[in-house]
């Protein structure tokens, strides 16, 4: 009889243990608690590496821009000076490499011809002179000195026949080899020069490198800008990743090229996002003696880049990092 009346009594119990187990097979597939973190810009300070007065500014603050779209430019007057005056260089040069591969202008041709034509004349005048003086030197009817003088003619003209043809050989040819090197060489160190004049003009002009949001100018035209200082600030587009901090009991879990998702205050649907950056080093918030017990305290910082076109996130908003 005591047996039977205790089966009610487990009955019971076991009744009542069904609540318990429930709750605690809930809890096992409970959804992890997200991580904390907010949205962060990754701005992009646009400036000149030249210095000068900005003389136009395109864009106004907030201003939605294309990529290419030109942004600001500053006073390019030194620099247009100093390209203008490099082209006229190189032009000159130019001129002075064509002259002395072409050699002399033709009317120094014509002079060397007229002149090697007529050393010709002179040269056969007097190659007869001489034939006539030895002849009559055969016959007893010239000097010795007659005949010396006829031949020495003779031969002075021969000469001057062979260097006025050496000359004009020359002259066609053109200047030594040497000297055309030497003047390519410099063209070729006025070419660098102006192109390095050109690349500093191009620079006072400068152009959005991606599309974006404008999000301050920090100079207005008129005002002085040196060297590398910014003179815009681009929020260029899908520029917004999700800063957030990963306990040390997760960091084996969660690791570069992890899928998460992002909530936000009226971002709507969830956001995908990979992790793409963990620190290796181990921070802390607050500063407390760390033990077995408060080792949550440790945590790493992560970074997570939308994997979808996104323009709800807003630089510095909260939210919530959910994980697998």
């Amino acid at each position: 009889m005591n047996s039977v009346a205790t089966r009610p009594h487990a009955f019971a119990r076991w009744l009542l243990s069904l609540p318990a187990l429930a709750l605690l097979a809930s809890c096992n597939n409970e959804t992890p608690e997200p991580l904390q973190g907010y949205a962060e810009a990754e701005y992009r300070y646009l400036a000149s590496p030249a210095a000068g007065t900005l003389e136009q500014l395109h864009v106004r603050r907030g201003a939605t821009v294309a990529k290419d779209t030109p942004l600001f430019a500053l006073e390019p007057a030194p620099e247009q000076d100093e390209r203008d005056r490099l082209q006229a260089q190189l032009d000159q040069q130019e001129a002075l490499i064509a002259n002395l591969r072409a050699g002399q202008r033709p009317e120094e041709l014509t002079v060397l011809r007229a002149q090697a034509s007529q050393a010709q004349s002179q040269l056969a005048l007097s190659q007869a002179q001489w034939q006539r003086t030895q002849e009559l030197g055969f016959k007893n009817l010239a000097s010795t000195d007659a005949i010396d003088a006829a031949r020495s003619q003779w031969q002075r003209d021969e000469a001057r026949v062979q260097e006025l043809a050496a000359r004009l050989q020359v002259a066609k040819l053109g200047a030594r080899r040497d000297e055309v090197r030497a003047a390519e060489a410099q063209r070729e160190a006025i070419r660098a020069q102006l192109t390095q004049a050109q690349w500093k003009l191009a620079q006072k002009t400068v152009a959005a490198p991606s599309s974006g949001r404008v999000q301050e100018t920090l100079f207005q035209p008129g005002e002085y800008v040196g060297n590398g200082q910014p003179v815009v600030v681009l929020l260029p587009d899908n520029a917004i990743k999700i800063r957030f901090y990963i306990p040390e009991t997760l960091r084996a879990k969660l690791t570069v090229g992890s899928a998460v998702r992002v909530q936000c205050d009226g971002c709507g649907a969830d956001i995908p996002a990979e992790i793409r950056f963990v620190a290796d080093a181990v921070e802390y918030t607050p500063p407390v003696l760390f033990n077995r017990d408060n080792r949550a305290a440790l945590v790493y910082r992560a970074e997570a880049w939308p994997t979808v076109p996104n323009v709800t996130l807003q630089p510095g908003q909260p939210v919530d990092v959910h994980w697998q």
